[in-house]
């Protein structure tokens, strides 16, 4: 650690609270602060926080299904936050026959797209209740978040897709 650097305690929407010189000097800290170097408040600074939803896309696993691309980015849209489930902002599960009419395809069409996911593994269908089914998207291929719930990871474990680099 430098000693002339410069480190700043900021709070968690990142605007300083306090510079100071040596942070293993510094331990009270309240929940939500943080102490950053000089180049991270700079890049604080520097950037802004977007506030409508992304999708993070591994663009090498997309290139591995380009063709079936196209409903795989139709389907984006409807990745839920951390469990990528994929439903509509009401909370009703997207399935071939909903995901038809929202298309304007033909739900025998939708049918053969969503069984060529399923090969790809780029979507598993869950049982959840008496004959309902729930999608969810491989979150190797692409997911709303970088912390993803374990229960989504492990019906995944096994995809082609998963890093072995943790």
């Amino acid at each position: 650690m430098d000693s002339h650097e410069e480190y700043f305690i900021v709070d968690s929407n990142g605007e300083v609270i306090k510079s100071i010189k040596n942070p293993n000097n510094y331990i009270q800290l309240e929940e939500g602060d943080r102490v950053l170097r000089h180049s991270s408040k700079k890049y604080l600074q520097d950037t802004e926080k977007i506030k409508y939803g992304f999708v993070k896309v591994n663009i090498n696993h997309i290139a591995e299904v380009s063709d079936i691309a196209p409903i795989v980015f139709k389907l984006l849209p409807y990745i839920r936050f951390s469990s990528n489930l994929l439903v509509y902002e009401n909370y009703v599960y997207v399935s071939p026959r909903n995901f038809a009419m929202v298309m304007n395809k033909s739900l025998s069409t939708i049918r053969k797209q969503f069984q060529k996911l399923e090969k790809y593994d780029v979507i598993k269908k869950v049982l959840v209740g008496k004959n309902k089914y729930a999608y969810y998207f491989n979150p190797y291929i692409a997911c709303r978040s970088s912390r993803i719930e374990v229960d989504t990871l492990n019906l995944f474990c096994k995809s082609k897709y998963v890093r072995s680099d943790k």
